[in-house]
């Protein structure tokens, strides 16, 4: 397997991307406007298994039966080492309402992925190193839900090739139709 380890600058500093050796477990999050998870899946979250910042830590892990178990650790500087103040464990099977209205079904995936690594300073040194974001390849429902109706169907498509990072954004769930297109050249 060939990585690849190129740079992007960016206004705050510069990002480092570098594709992995081989497929990540993702625990997958599949949005739907039904309440039973039939139809067009509306929109995809991918977590790489494992301790996550969101204002707080949240722990993704994929168990050997296939659920997926998500815990929320209240102090932030734990890293997921504490107590969870919240824990749920999802059978993949199972469809339940999320937070915000949609009803979700989660999964455990492996993908071919990109790391972002970013950097307060533009010259990468460890002591701005910030934070790190992986992005799985290939296509991703991004549409939104709003009180049991899509109201946005948009998918988004990533594809490494050579030294080029290549985003396609279309106006359907599924990777298909016109798309507008973005490349970067990262070699």
């Amino acid at each position: 397997t060939t990585l690849t380890l190129t740079t992007l600058t960016t206004r705050t500093g510069t990002t480092t991307v570098q594709n992995t050796a081989g497929p990540v477990l993702f625990v997958l999050t599949e949005y739907y406007a039904t309440d039973d998870c039939t139809g067009d899946v509306v929109e995809q979250e991918y977590h790489a298994g494992g301790c996550i910042y969101f204002g707080t830590y949240a722990n993704f892990v994929c168990n050997p039966d296939g659920s997926v178990t998500i815990s929320h650790h209240k102090d932030v500087y734990d890293a997921c080492t504490s107590t969870p103040t919240k824990s749920t464990t999802h059978d993949p099977t199972q469809c339940t309402r999320s937070e915000w209205g949609a009803y979700q079904r989660f999964s455990c995936v492996e993908k071919e992925a990109l790391y972002y690594h970013y950097y307060a300073a533009a010259d990468c040194s460890s002591s701005s190193y910030y934070g790190k974001w992986l992005e799985p390849l290939g296509c991703q429902a991004k549409g939104e839900i709003q009180e049991g109706q899509v109201v946005e169907s948009n998918s988004e498509w990533i594809d490494l090739s050579g030294s080029e990072v290549t985003y396609s954004f279309y106006n359907t769930l599924d990777c298909t139709g016109p798309a507008e297109t973005l490349t970067d050249d990262v070699g």
